[in-house]
């Protein structure tokens, strides 16, 4: 536990970085805001959006001590505990593809609690090479690795930040191969000039887009990019799923690869391949909704009116995700957003994870419900797609109805803004789905392909934004093919391939 008083904590000065352009100039300023919030010198806010001013409001705007006794908040009238302000060391954005913008807080311990974790399952603590944007957890904790590693081995300082943190390379521009291995050739570099350094394996993480540039960059035959994969004693792997197959092709290369399960509330990764991490223990309650007992899990959610909760929007108690364990002082439980099946790992005895889907994407058709992740993995299986999402459009039939989007698995292959309905596409994709067993409804009615899906800051796929470029492509090939038809009669042909503001370039970095 801190050793600082509330009032001490609470008189903490709070850092915010300006804003996040991928050189290294802002990195280092991440970077030493980060290492200032496990020091315990300052409070870190990366948020969602603008701190507030007061943070522990409650919903009706008035501090806890000065709330009246007449007050009909729901949440302080619910018998909930709220979280401790003075217990924030750094605040970060959900990682989550939907939702009201909302940022969770953490405190050294939750964090901390994380990066032990971690070094216990690899073995040891040590250096750690950064491609991920510090402004969300999983960049965040790359850096707070290296910062709580060089500490504990006593590592000099390089350039003002921690000696395990390799140096950093410029992530402004497109993210390829070359950038890993510049990145390996400076740090060899620095490991000649600091022998304390040689010794030390060195890990890193990505998103699975930049794993299969690198990965793709090795098969078509640079050995230097083959010899880099495998100089990691580990890689990370997370933020969205990763296609079996993909794995496969790294580990071919020497990859040591990790897959990780966890979120902005976790601190990061809580479940690497499949396993929880030290002192994790994993649940699913009677919606077969996953339960997280840790002491990685933060504090609560900060919104921007103030209100610090441990609850996920406006709604009361129902609606609760964080919650204490009063005989297990160290520990939180979290209620995710994710459906997940348990079962025993023969092996070592553990509770294997396997995650089903998100509840809040569910896709009600029909009546009937449609997990689109399960449909996704599935396909991604396949081989014949770089990337896949099944997304939810309106149907005046059905309600909702599925519909499928597919990237080519050669990048490039389709124009960014192109999206296309061809019939090759959707025949993989419906023999696909029913060989494996999937029933008739749960089959995308639609299948749409295009050069890059629309993402967020963090990297991950923006589920909200696909569905609306998805309903936009279907009313466009809809009025096409009326015209077509009229064009048709008069002589005239066709194609579907439309053009029109779709995606960026649904970079990770």
């Amino acid at each position: 536990m801190s050793t600082q008083s509330a009032p001490e904590r609470e008189s903490t000065p709070w850092l915010a970085p300006g804003p996040f352009d991928g050189t290294v100039t802002s990195q280092v300023e991440y970077a030493r805001a980060i290492g200032e919030a496990l020091a315990g010198t300052a409070r870190v806010w990366l948020g969602a959006h603008k701190r507030p001013e007061l943070i522990g409001a409650l919903e009706c705007g008035k501090p806890r001590e000065s709330a009246c006794a007449g007050c009909t908040c729901t949440r302080s009238n619910a018998g909930v505990s709220e979280p401790d302000p003075s217990e924030i060391a750094l605040v970060v954005p959900t990682s989550g593809s939907t939702g009201t913008p909302k940022s969770v807080a953490h405190s050294v311990q939750s964090l901390k609690a994380s990066i032990h974790a971690t070094a216990y399952e690899f073995g040891s603590h040590g250096a750690w090479m950064l491609f991920l944007p510090p402004t969300h957890i999983a960049g965040i904790q790359v850096i707070a690795r290296a910062s709580v590693a060089s500490t504990l081995l006593g590592l000099d300082d390089h350039d003002g930040l921690p000696g395990a943190l390799a140096p950093l390379v410029d992530l402004s521009n497109h993210f390829d191969a070359t950038v890993l291995t510049g990145a390996l050739e400076r740090w060899d570099a620095r490991v000649c000039s600091d022998e304390a350094l040689a010794d030390l394996p060195l890990y890193t993480s990505f998103v699975p887009t930049q794993l299969e540039r690198i990965v793709s960059a090795a098969e078509a035959g640079d050995a230097e990019i083959a010899r880099a994969l495998s100089r990691f004693e580990a890689i990370l792997v997370g933020g969205a799923a990763t296609a079996p197959a993909l794995l496969d092709r790294a580990r071919k290369l020497g990859a040591r690869i990790v897959t990780t399960y966890g979120s902005s509330e976790t601190a990061g990764g809580c479940v690497y391949n499949g396993l929880p991490l030290q002192g994790v223990e994993l649940k699913v309650n009677d919606e077969d909704q996953l339960m997280i007992t840790g002491p990685s899990i933060a504090l609560g959610y900060i919104y921007e009116t103030g209100a610090f909760t441990n609850v996920d929007g406006n709604d009361a108690d129902t609606r609760r995700r964080f919650f204490s364990t009063p005989e297990l002082a160290a520990t939180r439980l979290l209620r995710t957003s994710d459906l997940a099946r348990l079962t025993r790992d023969e092996a070592t005895g553990l509770t294997r994870l396997t995650v089903l889907g998100r509840a809040d994407d569910v896709i009600i058709s029909g009546g009937r419900k449609i997990v689109p992740q399960a449909l996704e993995r599935t396909l991604a299986d396949t081989g014949e797609f770089r990337e896949v999402l099944i997304v939810p459009v309106e149907s005046n039939e059905w309600g909702e109805q599925a519909v499928a989007l597919t990237v080519p698995r050669v990048e490039g292959a389709m124009p960014t803004q192109t999206w296309t309905a061809d019939l090759q596409t959707q025949l993989t994709v419906a023999t696909a789905l029913t060989g494996a067993g999937y029933a008739r409804h749960e089959i995308p009615r639609r299948i749409l392909t295009t050069g890059a899906l629309p993402r967020l800051e963090s990297g991950k796929v923006d589920r909200k934004a696909a569905a609306e470029l998805a309903r936009e492509a279907l009313l466009n090939i809809e009025a096409f093919d009326y015209a077509k038809s009229l064009g048709t009669r008069f002589g005239d042909g066709g194609h579907h391939e439309l053009e029109f503001g779709g995606p960026g370039e649904g970079e990770d970095e």
